[in-house]
């Protein structure tokens, strides 16, 4: 198992690490304000968009992670499932970060505080 961190701030309130994902949003504006994983939403409102969530059905994962801009916060993250589903969202800030492909997340965790400070994802390449 490999994980990746995006964002450097840890502080704020912390979630520990979520498993079996069935369903996974974001609200966002110029950066992720909320991330939404298994009905149970981390990170404010904010002024921003809702994206999703989108259903993980059986024999579904996320396979792709792209358009990822982090620094201190974690600014524009996008998901794709192995059965075409997407969702993302965020805005410009930050700097881009390599993209994950042909990968089977299986778990995320992170900080939020006014915005999404930090997600870590754990995932094995395929």
């Amino acid at each position: 198992i490999k994980q990746i961190t995006y964002g450097t701030v840890s502080g704020g309130n912390k979630f520990g690490e979520i498993t079996n994902i069935t369903t996974i949003g974001f609200n966002s504006g110029d950066r992720i304000d909320q991330i939404m994983i298994n009905g149970v939403t981390y990170g404010q409102t904010g002024s921003g968009t809702q994206q999703g969530p989108i259903t993980i059905r059986e024999n579904e994962y996320i396979n792709r992670v792209y358009r990822i801009r982090a620094a201190i916060f974690v600014d524009l993250i996008h998901f794709d499932s192995n059965r075409g589903q997407s969702v993302g969202g965020g805005g410009s800030g930050g700097a881009d970060k390599p993209d994950l492909d042909n990968v089977r997340v299986i778990g995320i965790s992170g900080s939020t505080g006014d915005f999404v400070s930090q997600i870590t994802l754990f995932y094995v390449q395929l």
